[in-house]
């Protein structure tokens, strides 16, 4: 099994893939003539939003779960304190 020959400089293209288009003037101009985007004002206008101002709910999840947490360590912290006053 070998490889097909490497095709000389005399040899046409395969299926005429030839093109005489000058593709950097051609972006250029697609470019220059495209409609700019335009934005829409009630995503740029975050004062507006129902939400402004409030805090997220997972952020009052996760205070809820430190402050059991810090509840939980603090009673066993007191335990302990009083096992080793016991003893």
């Amino acid at each position: 099994m070998r490889k097909p020959k490497v095709p000389g400089l005399a040899d046409k293209p395969i299926m005429g893939l030839k093109s005489d288009k000058n593709f950097i003037t051609a972006n250029a101009v697609d470019v220059i003539l495209m409609v700019p985007k335009k934005h829409r004002q009630e995503e740029d206008d975050f004062l507006n939003k129902k939400n402004y101002g409030k805090i997220p709910e997972y952020i009052h999840k996760i205070k809820a779960e430190m402050a059991k947490e810090y509840e939980e360590i603090r009673e066993n912290q007191l335990k302990s304190k009083d096992m080793s006053h016991t003893m």
